[in-house]
């Protein structure tokens, strides 16, 4: 009822406060959170997906902008999911933009896939056909938060069925060595007290792949100089596959998954069963570079030989007309 009546959305959005996206919640009213460039690379790479029909998973959803565009963009069923718990929001933001999907709140990383997948057995007793497994998943501004990227990565993996695609978008580093930096330098941090680890390009690269995951496309934005240098915000697409796209050079990518603790980490079974046809994905094949052996897109050398994808402020708000 709220989008019918601008003085009770004016209330609610007080009410609510704060928010952390500028989002329109009645025409020409809108929340007074931030407006972050980086939204606009989740965005553009969400446009460059067919998601209509499909089942999609939204980690670290936060107010739930990336759902909101997926459904709008005719996904069949989107969950979001969140460590923090923004419920009290979600109502005031379906009636706005005339959508439906399941969020939920305080789910810690460590729990997800248990929760995920005993949902989905719930299900099954509840009558619907049991069915694990996403046809897309947006792990958009997690990465550089966590304690331990890899595990997030395997956590979102294990959640993905074959053919499937996967938005990572995240703060890192522009450089060709595989590290990840530490949010302290020894004399200053990097950015606030929530975040962690700032992955390079090349080490972003190498863990898709030893994920199971053929990168398709990326882009990316420099960011403020924050004291440090080449600290970036990128977007990248992978495919899940059925093995390691590894190099010539990276025989022992397939053997390091012999390790004790990988199937601790990774759960691949999970999703058998429910293979189909590939997510059909439109890149910008323009700007990008493919690596001579495996074809996949060499996320280092494709951000740069390219330009920095050019960000608008209406890519930054998310207004009431928007699909994408």
């Amino acid at each position: 009822m709220f989008k019918h009546e601008k003085k009770s959305v004016k209330n609610e959005i007080e009410r609510l406060s704060p928010w952390y996206s500028t989002i329109e919640l009645y025409p020409g009213v809108f929340t007074s959170g931030h407006m972050l460039r980086n939204i606009a690379l989740t965005r553009e790479l969400i446009r460059r997906c067919e998601v209509k029909g499909l089942r999609c998973l939204d980690i670290g959803a936060m107010e739930a902008v990336a759902t909101i565009l997926l459904k709008r963009r005719g996904a069949a069923d989107v969950i979001a999911v969140d460590g923090d718990n923004r419920a009290h929001k979600m109502p005031l933001l379906k009636s706005a933009y005339e959508v439906d999907f399941q969020y939920f709140g305080n789910i810690a990383l460590h729990n997800t896939l248990d929760f995920l997948l005993n949902k989905s057995r719930l299900e099954a007793v509840g009558g619907r056909p049991y069915r694990f497994g996403f046809d897309l998943i947006v792990l958009s501004g997690v990465l550089y938060h966590v304690y331990s990227p890899v595990h997030v990565l395997a956590t979102a993996r294990s959640c993905l069925r074959k053919g499937g695609l996967m938005i990572i978008e995240t703060a890192a580093v522009n450089d060709p060595g595989f590290t990840m930096q530490y949010n302290f330098t020894g004399d200053k941090y990097i950015y606030d007290w929530t975040d962690t680890w700032f992955i390079s390009a090349p080490l972003l690269d190498y863990f898709c792949r030893f994920f199971r995951m053929e990168p398709l496309d990326c882009v990316y934005l420099p960011q403020e100089n924050r004291g440090f240098r080449n600290l970036i915000r990128l977007g990248v697409v992978c495919r899940a596959v059925d093995s390691e796209p590894a190099a010539d050079n990276e025989s022992i990518m397939g053997k390091s998954t012999w390790n004790y603790d990988h199937n601790s980490i990774v759960r691949y079974d999970l999703t058998e069963g429910n293979e189909k046809e590939p997510v059909p994905y439109h890149r910008n094949t323009k700007e990008l570079v493919l690596r001579d052996d495996i074809k996949t897109c060499d996320i280092y050398k494709t951000i740069n030989s390219g330009s920095p994808f050019p960000v608008t402020e209406d890519r930054l708000i998310l207004k009431l007309h928007d699909k994408c």
